[in-house]
């Protein structure tokens, strides 16, 4: 399974970075957002597959779905039959669900995971799934994008694809409290998370936190490695 799938983990400017998720300060935004990329980072560690960094720094493309388009081109460029991408925005998402999506994509699905906008938060193709064209259109205009990718299956007569748990993502600062209050909290990880949030959202005007975070950089020391798939980063 890990020579041939890997994880792209996506953020930009139309994920959580420079959104309002506190109300109080871009401090505080700045420190929710990381705790959030942080959290997913530490997810995907523990899923053993090898990783993708996909950011401003390295993305091409004029919309989100192009962007997201060409960071699966690349992947499959890299020798990879099997793409699982994620976001920074949902802190639903689990290990769990990776290992999931790795396995169902060896089997001949696609993987979809629905978010409760509509949008998805994690999306798994093969490379006999992907059609940049499609791909791009269904993220950037598809309102209901699990009901589009369903039905961009069926024309090309695949196997019908996995669908995830329902998952919460994260827009804004109503969409952090409505996750913390609505969520009954399984995972340790994801207690801890709410936790340092609730702390920050009480406490929003501390002096800013190291350089790292307050300006939030999202390479966190991690850089997209190019070549085979052995010689992509694995997060150990």
């Amino acid at each position: 399974m890990k020579g041939s799938t890997v994880i792209i983990y996506f953020s930009n400017k139309g994920s959580l970075i420079g959104k309002s998720l506190s109300s109080f300060s871009e401090n505080a935004d700045s420190r929710i957002a990381f705790l959030l990329y942080r959290s997913t980072l530490a997810k995907i560690k523990r899923s053993g597959l090898p990783v993708i960094f996909s950011d401003e720094s390295n993305q091409s493309g004029n919309s989100l779905g192009w962007k997201l388009a060409n960071s699966f081109q690349q992947a499959y460029h890299e020798g990879f039959e099997n793409v699982i991408a994620v976001g920074d925005d949902t802190p639903g998402l689990q290990t769990s669900h990776l290992l999931e999506a790795a396995r169902s994509l060896e089997s001949g699905q696609m993987v979809l995971g629905p978010s409760e906008d509509g949008g998805l938060y994690l999306l798994g193709l093969r490379k006999a799934h992907f059609n940049a064209v499609e791909v791009a259109s269904i993220l950037d205009h598809g309102r209901n994008q699990t009901a589009a990718f369903e039905n961009f299956i069926q024309d090309y007569k695949f196997l019908a694809p996995k669908i995830l748990s329902l998952e919460f993502d994260i827009d804004n600062a109503w969409s952090v409290h409505t996750w913390r209050a609505k969520t009954r909290f399984s995972s340790f990880c994801d207690i801890i998370l709410s936790k340092e949030i609730g702390a920050l959202l009480h406490r929003p005007f501390l002096p800013h936190c190291v350089g790292f975070i307050s300006s939030f950089d999202f390479s966190l020391k991690a850089k997209v490695s190019r070549g085979p798939p052995s010689a992509v980063l694995f997060l150990y």
